[in-house]
């Protein structure tokens, strides 16, 4: 049996003995595993929320953001430090799976077929690397490929009431992975021998979330059939509002001090201040302009510029973004607000969670605004509640 783990992020209430973490009475109820499914608690509740490659879970603060009471069942982070930040924020999940592929399904089907009257969520933002521009791009070659199948696996024996998966717009828009894309969707096709209504479609989170980010995903979405009262509709395009709404003040001292930035940040920073110069009028004071600069890319991948928005956050690039205007780095506040997330979406005091951790678990998340709005569209037809607009 897969040795089960207590929640390490509560230090002073853990005793350790031959190398396995115990659980003491100080400690909540959520736990880690390394496969094993989580304890039957819970189960009252109509619906059950589930996620696969989880970082933030962005998919469970979404449902609290729309008023929906659930049963946070399980979670799958690979990352030790993303699991700590995920424990904090999430402290009613029942369990987080070290790895996806290794989760024992057979119990996991068990439990959800003991209650058939129960709408499960799943979602998952299974890894972009071998599809991304700033990934590898080597596709089914890259080792990260194969997640997806275990992902479709978990679709395939739990059969969510309706499931939500994003990635890369690459992976559907280019033809270099069309055969990959073609795949996935037969697979999904075939779950339940066609037991789910599937669309797909490309959105950038800057033209349907609301916010002043570039995000170019692909979202599919599955929906039960024999759950279905209606159909449903993408939603639209909405004004984002400027990144100026998102930024905060700073003071002369809170600004980056730059004898102290790398070679590679003051190489992109003088090439994007002359491509801003370039593209100025004359006379324009572009010092008080709202532009960002990427300051780790490399001189291979060139300059990446934008004017009034981040450009896409990614986990690797998410603390290097140069807030020309403020002659600072976009902090982690103003990048959770990029993905459309408050603080108090979180749950926890602002400043509370690890700045770095928190920028590349923000380059790997979806974007809340685009949860919600999608939740708005689906669940009506799924008869699933959620709390009324105010």
């Amino acid at each position: 049996m897969p040795t089960v783990f207590s929640r390490p992020a509560v230090r002073k209430d853990t005793l350790k003995t031959k190398g396995k973490l115990l659980k003491t009475p100080a400690l909540k109820s959520g736990c880690e595993t390394d496969g094993q499914p989580p304890k039957k608690n819970g189960q009252l509740k109509s619906i059950w929320y589930a996620s696969d490659c989880s970082g933030l879970d962005v998919g469970a603060l979404s449902l609290k953001r729309a008023g929906v009471k659930f049963r946070h069942w399980f979670a799958s982070e690979s990352d030790k430090g993303c699991r700590d930040v995920l424990h904090k924020i999430h402290d009613n999940v029942e369990v987080i799976f070290h790895d996806c592929r290794t989760k024992d399904l057979r119990r996991l089907k068990q439990e959800r077929s003991q209650n058939p009257g129960v709408k499960l969520i799943y979602t998952s933002g299974f890894p972009c690397q071998p599809y991304s521009k700033a990934g590898s791009q080597q596709g089914e070659h890259d080792p990260r490929a194969g997640v997806v199948w275990s992902v479709i696996d978990t679709i395939s024996a739990l059969l969510p009431t309706v499931y939500i998966l994003e990635n890369v717009a690459d992976l559907a828009a280019s033809g270099r992975y069309a055969s990959v894309f073609q795949k996935i969707m037969q697979k999904l096709e075939n779950v339940g021998r066609g037991a789910y209504h599937i669309e797909w479609k490309i959105m950038d989170s800057f033209e349907f979330g609301a916010v002043p980010a570039k995000r170019n995903r692909v979202y599919v979405v599955g929906c039960l059939k024999c759950c279905m009262t209606g159909a449903w509709t993408w939603p639209g395009p909405i004004q984002p509002p400027s990144l100026d709404s998102i930024l905060q003040p700073r003071k002369k001292d809170e600004k980056a001090d730059i004898a102290s930035l790398s070679k590679t940040n003051l190489r992109n920073i003088a090439e994007g201040i002359r491509k801003i110069q370039e593209q100025s009028e004359s006379g324009a004071s572009w010092k008080k302009q709202p532009w960002v600069i990427d300051c780790a890319n490399s001189a291979t991948f060139g300059l990446r510029l934008s004017y009034n928005s981040f450009p896409t956050i990614t986990k690797s690039h998410a603390n290097s973004l140069w807030l020309v205007h403020k002659e600072d780095f976009a902090n982690e506040t103003e990048l959770l607000a990029g993905q459309g997330i408050k603080w108090s979406d979180l749950g926890v005091r602002a400043g509370s969670l690890p700045a770095n951790k928190i920028g590349q678990m923000v380059g790997n998340s979806f974007t809340l605004t685009i949860f919600v709005r999608l939740y708005q569209q689906i669940f009506p037809c799924l008869k699933i509640r959620m709390a009324k607009s105010k």
